[in-house]
């Protein structure tokens, strides 16, 4: 998807990808990114890896705020409440984040997530074995991702988003495509956006919002 789309006339949509660039560049003295790291070691590195997914998401929506104006809408690609409602839960429900660290972890997000008020959650349904295919496609370095990891990850999307209070579109993510999304992706994720931005769109309009 592209970083910056048209949008309903005045509206500009800017769409803020998972910051893996900067993950891969933090790394030790051998060269080896947090990446790699965190999947050798998960005792060892959780704490510091979601602390540091969390900052540069925060870092990065931060620096979209600042300049652009009230005519935007921002899409993250990651959604920083699915960091603390699936990834750090699942990571202090195991034990592989301690007791401190979670509390540390959400005095940190707790002092940053206000500054960021959202309108909406698209989610992007997948089925854990389709993940894992998908993962082994995309062969990013350091990524070894086990398909009980991934059935845990299903697992706790789907209990946080049946049971919130926070609009939430679901698609289908069984879905196969590569140049363009589906049309009905297109027409529910216009219609949701419209409605959770509480938009005016016209039909002139409609074709503009998402390209790939």
């Amino acid at each position: 998807m592209k970083k910056q789309y048209k949008l309903f006339g005045n509206k500009k949509i800017y769409y803020l990808p998972e910051p893996v660039d900067i993950w891969e560049s933090i790394k030790d003295k051998n060269g080896k990114n947090v990446i790699e790291s965190y999947y050798e070691n998960q005792i060892k590195f959780a704490f510091p890896f979601q602390m540091m997914a969390y900052i540069s998401r925060v870092h990065q929506i931060r620096e979209i705020m600042n300049s652009c104006d009230d005519n935007t809408i921002i899409i993250c690609e990651r959604s920083v409440y699915t960091d603390k409602h699936v990834f750090a839960k699942m990571l202090h429900d195991n034990g592989t984040m301690n007791d401190i660290e979670i509390q540390i972890y959400k005095k940190w997000f707790d002092e940053f997530v206000k500054d960021f008020p959202f309108s909406g959650i698209i989610y992007v349904g997948t089925e854990p074995n389709k993940s894992l295919e998908r993962v082994k496609i995309r062969n990013r370095k350091g990524e070894t991702i086990p398909l009980s990891y991934l059935e845990l990850c299903h697992k706790y999307h789907e209990e946080w988003l049946n049971d919130s209070s926070i609009p939430v579109l679901k698609l289908n993510g069984n879905t196969e495509f590569i140049n363009a999304i589906p049309e009905d992706w297109q027409l529910a994720i216009e219609t949701f956006i419209k409605t959770q931005s509480k938009i005016e769109i016209y039909d002139d309009y409609l074709h503009t919002l998402v390209t790939c």
